[in-house]
């Protein structure tokens, strides 16, 4: 029996009604993860329909085989870290090479113009452009912890599972990153500081 989404329900329990066949909750985790899984997909790859298309199939897989899932407490890790695998598969296809060797060479690149959101009105241009040429600086592990960290706020927990890296790892990637950015331009926290608060 399909279950019926309760109007305010947390997302725990929309992935729980979900799984267990509605069709609304399905709805309503896409509509709430979507853009964050194009922007994010976006970091590895300026080819926008490839994105798409991953996440239209990611979508379509879940809902296939959606009795098969175990419960989350965040979906949206979940949804993450499924659809970085899709698409370095996809990458290491087009590449030829094995998987134990493409993770060091994926791109990621972090745009912060006004079209992803990710720069309140209140951040001037001279401290985005701060913040643009420092990240600019970090390795790409580092670019997408921290993308993951501070801008989709996942806990350090969550971004070790979505990176497929052990925990004390992603503190150092995390820990370097904030002393490169520190390092580079001192007005750079100060500006994501001020992007923290906005969100």
């Amino acid at each position: 029996m399909k279950k019926v989404v309760r109007q305010g329900a947390t997302e725990a329990a929309l992935w729980d009604e979900f799984r267990a066949g509605s069709l609304e909750a399905f709805t309503a985790l896409y509509n709430a993860h979507v853009r964050a899984l194009y922007g994010y997909g976006r970091k590895f790859t300026p080819d926008a329909d490839q994105v798409e298309d991953c996440i239209q199939d990611l979508f379509v897989d879940l809902w296939k085989k959606r009795e098969g899932l175990g419960p989350t407490d965040s979906p949206k890790y979940y949804l993450f870290a499924a659809l970085r695998n899709r698409i370095i598969r996809l990458r290491q296809t087009a590449a030829r090479r094995p998987a134990e060797t493409f993770p060091e060479e994926y791109e990621f690149e972090i745009s912060l113009s006004p079209e992803t959101c990710l720069i309140n009105d209140q951040t001037s241009r001279e401290q985005q452009q701060y913040l643009e040429q420092a990240i600019g600086k970090l390795s790409r592990r580092q670019r997408e912890a921290v993308y993951l960290k501070f801008f989709e706020c996942l806990s350090y927990d969550e971004v070790a599972r979505v990176m497929q890296l052990e925990l004390r790892s992603v503190y150092n990637l995390v820990s370097k990153a904030l002393e490169t950015l520190k390092h580079n331009a001192p007005k750079v926290l100060t500006a994501l500081l001020l992007l923290l608060l906005g969100k």
